[in-house]
């Protein structure tokens, strides 16, 4: 349990770090451009008590659930990393970049499907695998370009109530 003392007689209560057991992590509606396909990855609170999330998800495509890891892992862009603090039930997301990697030379890529993305919640060692049907991925490292980049978790617009 963190505390910060607010006065010399009073202590508040920060929130701890959300980590993967408190989150529910999951794919969100992209949209594409030029090559490119934008996902948000978002991670909803679904525990009793507010937790914080500071910083980057770790972000691969893998061959499956537990499965090997497709080429190389998504670069960070070069963004400030906001601490977001989630309420029980409130969600932040992070996009990811994903190259359509018809892109790139196949000699050079080496592209296979992918069944999925594995992904760390910041600051966590535990993934989530999720399905991502129709992915493609370079099996071979590429050196100058990215075939995944992700962006810092951000705080999510408040969701409309169902109807």
């Amino acid at each position: 349990m963190t505390q910060t003392v607010t006065s010399s007689t009073t202590h508040a209560r920060t929130a701890d770090r959300c980590t993967t057991e408190a989150l529910t992590v999951a794919l969100g509606h992209g949209s594409g451009t030029a090559g490119h396909f934008y996902i948000p990855v978002t991670f909803t609170n679904n525990s009793a008590a507010a937790c914080t999330i500071t910083g980057y998800p770790g972000v691969s495509y893998v061959t499956g659930k537990g499965g090997d890891q497709i080429g190389d892992a998504a670069a960070r862009s070069n963004a400030a990393t906001p601490t977001v603090t989630l309420h029980p039930g409130q969600q932040a997301s992070a996009t990811v970049d994903q190259v359509d990697v018809a892109n790139y030379p196949a000699g050079s890529c080496q592209p296979v499907d992918a069944a999925g993305l594995r992904v760390y919640p910041p600051n966590d060692t535990v993934p989530v695998f999720l399905t991502e049907p129709h992915a493609r991925a370079c099996a071979k490292h590429m050196p100058t370009q990215q075939q995944l980049s992700v962006r810092p978790v951000k705080e999510t617009a408040a969701q409309p109530p169902a109807s």
